[in-house]
């Protein structure tokens, strides 16, 4: 499994084994940073998951739901509405400043690495993803005022 927002990899029972930018550091222990356990169940078509290693079973959680939703046709659930925020925010940032932020900021490249693969100087990267970024907050903000829209 690959991390979209740090690049870093894990195996399926959750060890970390791959961790771009950081390989080499001399006190960085992968072994302790792993995934997190988490308890998952599931009711109809939704899957629940628990940070707490203690709680009690989904079943009992629910009580008597599942039989007062017993008539309820779950199958028919269709999903009729989905906001993509942040596909909206990177189309008010030029295609130049878009490729950076995702390399930089999804794929886990270092600015050294953007130099190499763009032929930019690194400073000019660092301003450039600074402009962006600041961009991106900007738009955000537009976007959070937008009369009848909640963002979060």
């Amino acid at each position: 499994m690959n991390c979209a927002y740090h690049g870093w990899t894990y195996t399926l029972d959750g060890r970390l084994i791959g961790t771009p930018e950081i390989d080499g550091l001399e006190l960085f222990d992968r072994s302790t940073l792993g995934m997190v356990p988490l308890r998952c169940a599931t009711w109809e078509q939704f899957i629940f998951v628990n940070f707490d290693r203690e709680a009690r079973p989904l079943t009992e959680f629910l009580g008597d739901i599942p039989q007062k939703a017993s008539d309820f046709r779950f199958e028919g659930l269709a999903l009729t509405e989905r906001r993509d925020y942040v596909v909206k925010l990177l189309a008010r940032v030029s295609e130049e400043e878009r490729m950076l932020l995702m390399l930089k900021e999804v794929e886990g490249f270092s600015v050294e690495e953007l130099a190499e693969r763009t032929g930019m100087n690194e400073n000019t990267i660092k301003v450039k993803l600074f402009r962006a970024r600041q961009k991106l907050v900007k738009a955000a903000q537009r976007l959070d005022r937008a009369p009848g829209l909640v963002v979060g």
